[in-house]
């Protein structure tokens, strides 16, 4: 166990403080002697002093020698009266020549954290989130920073060439400061977020040579490094290409390491990059791995092969480096969602860092400049925001080359209402969709209680979609208009969901289930898995209510519920899923693009038709795609079967002159 620092007042009783050189005697007093605020305030001092002169300040200047001399309440009264000195000095002082190290990583990572969080760095929620983790763990007794690691990979970086931006500085400042009371590092995995051009690949290629290195980098020996990638020739030119490039730009490495067309070794260390299906890596002996991309990688195989790989090294990392996904299926999307829990507080995992630079929710980055910076945190500097206007413009101007560029150039994870969406957010929120003619004004639950009360006695067809074990179940009602061509049909939805499991869903999906809950939107059920006996029971009450006409269902999960339900005298129909439905559903879109089909803004159903993607057959037909809905659609599949159980049934003409005689 590392043995702890001796304090500051410790060292000037023992004699050693005043032996002690000055760029030393500054550090420590930087990192031991202030508190964040007062860090904070003196690189605030030391930045308007340099701009002020032109240059930068050494330890030994007058400016500083006397607050690093000082003690407790002393250390205030010189800061702050440095900070009034400033405010008064003239606009020029003549220069010193020597200058002093640049703040360390520590420094800037907490200046940018407070930066981040205070408005002066554009930041979305996600990074936003973890600023604040990071200066919460600053705080935490069980952990230990390590500043001199932070700035040892920092400055090995630094030689290879990289400028580092503060964003990087952050996050090698988390991954390599924080240590456990082992001495060993904190974290295991890392989950890097952000638009494309900002940097990631560089950075990654760079801590491929850090880790690579024996003698000046991490030290690891035989070491074993990875880049995993789509595929093999991918793994070579992205960032296996950064990698090289740096090495060659450095003497000192070039002379002890030896590079090769597709791999590298550093004594008996090795870098190799592999596609992300590798299977011939078992058995690796893996200290550190750069994930390039994972948004396009089709499975976890190489992630599974990789973790098993790292039993028997004391202080492994992978490094996961990605643009949004093309959907919300494979491994980077479930890290993203463990990033999101972790970041909530949600599911502790003091293994895992995330940063994630993406936009908020309600973020248009087609019409809204200034929130570009939240999923390009090296804007300007990697990115140029000319080239982003060149290519927002192109995006308004060619629809096709949207999606492509809200994922690659802001980070934008495609859904149903950024991809080719079956129901268009718009069609959702069109005024006959969301409400009826007078209660625009009304808030959801008051236009679905006023609809219960209207059309009790009237005509319905209910659709049931019924959950295998203890998903959502929705029961349906829709009532058809007087006019099947002019008249609004009217939906209204019932969501059933054990109550034990609506915690556990508002945390995993991410979705509010339980303010829907609260709201009467969501029924929530005793047991672990679906109660077949509330829904039986709401049935009954729809039929003591209304005039129910049939009730479809799929008879895959709901043999024994319908035979009750039949018994009782409940007319149903066997709905069967997939191409059978694709009339009902081509009726449901037709309608919403009419502002004719009303769900009251029910949030719960809404959000469901938002997640709904639809396959289409070889002769047009189409079919709701769970696969790649990978949020709920339960409320959709409801929709769909009770519109399918109306459109089957005759169509009667109600035409007072039907039976007139016509001549031809």
């Amino acid at each position: 166990m590392p043995r702890p620092r001796k304090s500051i007042h410790d060292l000037k009783l023992s004699g050693r403080w005043a032996a002690m050189p000055l760029d030393e005697k500054f550090k420590r007093f930087r990192e031991d002697a202030l508190t964040d605020d007062q860090r904070d305030r003196l690189l605030a001092v030391m930045r308007a002093e340099i701009a002020r002169r032109g240059v930068r300040l050494n330890p030994d200047d007058e400016l500083l020698r006397p607050l690093i001399e000082s003690e407790g309440d002393a250390t205030e009264t010189i800061l702050a009266g440095l900070e009034d000195s400033l405010r008064n000095a003239p606009a020029t002082s003549p220069a010193i020549t020597e200058t002093a190290p640049a703040p360390g990583a520590l420094d800037v990572a907490r200046h940018y954290a407070h930066d981040c969080l205070d408005g002066r760095i554009v930041a979305g929620k996600l990074q936003q989130q973890a600023c604040s983790r990071f200066l919460a763990d600053l705080r935490r007794p069980d952990l230990v920073f390590d500043p001199d690691a932070a700035d040892h990979v920092c400055a090995y970086l630094a030689a290879l060439g990289l400028r580092l931006l503060p964003f990087q500085v952050f996050i090698l400042t988390n991954l390599y400061g924080f240590k456990l009371p082992t001495g060993e590092r904190r974290y295991r995995e890392a989950y890097i977020e952000l638009a494309r051009k900002n940097g990631k690949s560089t950075l990654a290629g760079a801590l491929c040579l850090f880790h690579l290195d024996e003698v000046a980098g991490d030290r690891e020996p035989n070491a074993e490094c990875y880049i995993g990638s789509t595929s093999k020739r991918q793994s070579e030119t992205v960032t296996f290409k950064a990698a090289v490039r740096l090495r060659n730009s450095s003497e000192a490495l070039i002379s002890r390491t030896v590079a090769y067309r597709s791999s590298m070794a550093c004594g008996n260390s090795s870098l190799t990059p592999t596609p992300a299906n590798a299977t011939k890596l078992a058995g690796s002996n893996v200290s550190f791995m750069v994930a390039d991309e994972v948004g396009d990688w089709v499975d976890g195989s190489l992630f599974a092969v990789m973790e098993t790989g790292t039993i028997a090294r004391r202080q492994p990392l992978t490094f996961s480096i990605t643009t949004a996904g093309a959907d919300r299926t494979g491994p980077a999307w479930e890290r993203r969602q463990h990033a999101l829990q972790v970041l909530d507080g949600a599911a502790p995992d003091d293994s895992f860092f995330p940063f994630i630079c993406a936009p908020d929710e309600g973020d248009d980055n087609l019409t809204d400049e200034s929130v570009w910076a939240k999923s390009n945190p090296g804007i300007d500097v990697l990115v140029p925001s000319a080239n982003l206007r060149a290519m927002v413009a192109k995006a308004k101007s060619l629809p096709s080359t949207r999606i492509s560029t809200l994922r690659y150039n802001f980070n934008q994870w495609p859904t149903s209402l950024t991809a080719s969406s079956w129901i268009e957010y718009a069609d959702l929120q069109r005024p006959g969709n969301v409400s009826i003619i007078g209660e625009e004004a009304l808030q959801p639950t008051e236009r679905a209680k006023n609809a219960i009360k209207r059309l009790a006695g009237k005509q319905c067809t209910l659709g049931l979609d019924l959950a295998a074990v203890n998903d959502l179940s929705v029961l349906c009602a829709t009532f058809p208009p007087d006019d099947p061509n002019t008249g609004t049909y009217e939906t209204l939805f019932g969501a059933f969901c054990p109550a034990v499991d609506i915690d556990k869903r508002t945390k995993h999906d991410k979705v509010p289930y339980r303010n829907w809950a609260a709201a009467g939107w969501i029924v929530p059920t005793v047991g672990e898995t679906t109660d077949y006996r509330a829904i039986r029971e709401a049935v009954q009450a729809f039929r003591k209510v209304y005039q129910v006409t049939e009730l479809s269902f799929d008879p895959h999960f709901a043999p024994q519920l319908v035979a009750e339900l039949q018994s009782l005298g409940c007319p149903v129909s066997e709905c069967r899923q997939g191409f059978w439905l694709s009339a009902a559903l081509r009726r449901i879109e037709a309608l919403m693009k009419e502002g004719r089909y009303c769900i009251f803004g029910d949030p719960c159903a809404s959000w469901m038709f938002s997640n709904a993607t639809m396959e289409q057959g070889t002769l047009g037909d189409i079919r709701l795609d769970k696969r790649k809905s990978r949020e709920r659609v339960d409320a959709v599949a409801a929709a769909a079967s009770a519109m399918h159980g109306i459109m089957k049934q005759p169509v009667h003409n109600m035409d007072p002159n039907r039976f007139a005689v016509r001549f031809i």
